[in-house]
């Protein structure tokens, strides 16, 4: 995710690199805080498949029981082994991006950092398997779908950014008109 905007200064008696870098720094670092504590959690949610375009999991799109075709049991109804329906009866859930519910809680461990040039929020906790998968089992890639945004988003990230970038600028005596 990127997001661009110029700062022109009207008047800039105490401006100087320093200060700006400072602010930008600060920007970046409100937009990443905004997305951990508002839009991050909403990536758990039920709606956070149609919202965020997740993948389709094994079994979604199937009733809960379904009929055996082979071996002894067959015409036989059977609860879906599929993986949906498994969290479902197992867990009691069907929240995208959780089957146990640790992912979720490691999720909320993220070190920021912001410089000039951008920020960045690093999980720490979250456990390996969740950035691994096999593409050719068409396995969901659950880190790119943790960190998706979608417009709204990024707009409110950059408002978010902007409003903390200006309030460094002001505190400093620069008065500023932003455009993003």
């Amino acid at each position: 995710m990127s997001v661009r905007g110029i700062i022109r200064y009207d008047r800039y008696p105490k401006l100087d690199r320093d200060l700006v870098n400072r602010a930008v720094s600060e920007g970046n670092e409100a937009a990443v805080e905004r997305w951990h504590d508002e839009f991050q959690p909403l990536h758990f949610e039920e709606s956070a498949t149609r919202r965020y375009g997740y993948q389709k999991r094994s079994g979604s799109g199937e009733p809960p029981r379904v009929v055996r075709r082979k071996g002894k049991l067959a015409n036989v109804t059977v609860a879906n082994p599929k993986y949906l329906w498994r969290k479902q009866r197992e867990k009691g859930h069907t929240k995208p991006l959780v089957y146990s519910g640790r992912s979720e809680i490691a999720a909320k461990q993220m070190v920021i950092t912001a410089t000039a040039r951008r920020g960045v929020g690093t999980f720490t906790a979250l456990p390996k398997y969740f950035f691994q998968r096999r593409k050719d089992l068409r396995q969901p890639d659950k880190g790119a779908e943790l960190i998706t945004v979608i417009e709204y988003e990024v707009n409110d990230m950059a408002r978010y950014a902007e409003a903390a970038a200006t309030a460094v600028l002001n505190s400093a005596g620069a008065s500023s008109t932003v455009r993003t």
